[in-house]
């Protein structure tokens, strides 16, 4: 019954796996050469975490379309049947499998598309996705700055000499639109962004794979974390501006990210709507409406 039990935990964590770890960068270019092997070694880094899902995962809903009864109720089932007394094979399944390893790799191939990239070594797939997300996400910062200051191009160190004026305000509900003003003055994601970018142009950062707490963590080079989150709350308060701007040089971290702002383009065309099995001229279509 344990194997059954713990189907729903391991269903949670195989979705948490392919979302943070797997597809985080499938557009760099690159795939993890062994996809089965690292949802293994995650569920040995985070035993912990799995033990406490087994006990939280809500009580299934049984929908009238299910092929099986809930997951409790088959447990229930199998624990009110009268007691074995054949003896338990407790050998893992695996040992019905000859040459699992040939296997694996070719149920990758059968079940993820990765023609085309470059098949790499864990630590290396997490360190191309992260910089490539990181790169993505400071540039988009700069650009909406920009935007809204009405400039051409705009440089990491243009943003944090406008911290405290009007633009930078301006600024900030340009990219935090939902917030309130409170919110927006405790916001400093959209700084540590280019900030921790600007660490890892400088080689004063990189990133470090992690099963346990990643999937990266950016690292300075003395090996320690390096909190960008932190660096850019102290050079949002003027009380500790000159203290942030010391740890950045004595950190080596340069300010020499700039990014020119690009043409908005014109939306491309949606279907919003449609109506299918239509007769239109004596023909049947299916007709819809674009945007």
């Amino acid at each position: 019954m344990s194997p059954l039990a713990d189907l729903p935990a391991l269903g949670a964590a195989w979705h948490f796996y392919i979302d943070r770890y797997v597809g985080r960068g499938w557009q760099s270019g690159y795939a993890p050469d062994a996809i089965f092997g690292g949802f293994r070694e995650l569920l040995a880094a985070r035993a912990d975490e799995l033990t406490k899902l087994r006990s939280v995962v809500a009580e299934q809903e049984r929908s009238p379309w299910d092929s099986h009864p809930p997951i409790a109720d088959r447990i229930a089932n199998i624990a009110a049947m009268p007691e074995s007394h054949v003896d338990a094979d407790v050998r893992p399944a695996t040992t019905l499998l000859p040459n699992l390893a040939a296997l694996t790799g070719r149920l990758e191939e059968l079940y993820f598309s990765r023609e085309g990239q470059r098949l790499v070594p864990w630590d290396e797939y997490t360190v191309h996705a992260a910089e490539a997300e990181l790169a993505e996400d400071a540039d988009a910062v700069l650009a909406e700055f920009a935007r809204q200051t009405g400039r051409e191009s705009a440089s990491a160190t243009e943003l944090l000499d406008a911290i405290g004026t009007p633009s930078y305000d301006e600024f900030l509900r340009g990219v935090l639109p939902q917030a309130t003003e409170a919110e927006r003055h405790e916001a400093h994601g959209p700084l540590a962004t280019v900030i921790a970018a600007c660490a890892v142009r400088s080689g004063a950062a990189s990133w470090r794979h992690s099963w346990s707490s990643g999937p990266a963590i950016l690292v300075g080079t003395d090996g320690e974390k390096l909190d960008a989150e932190r660096i850019a709350k102290q050079l949002a308060d003027p009380q500790t501006t000159a203290q942030a701007q010391k740890e950045l040089l004595e950190r080596g971290i340069l300010l020499d990210l700039t990014v020119e702002q690009q043409p908005e383009a014109a939306p491309p065309e949606r279907v919003i709507g449609a109506i299918a099995n239509v007769v239109v001229d004596g023909k049947r279509r299916t007709c819809h409406m674009t945007r």
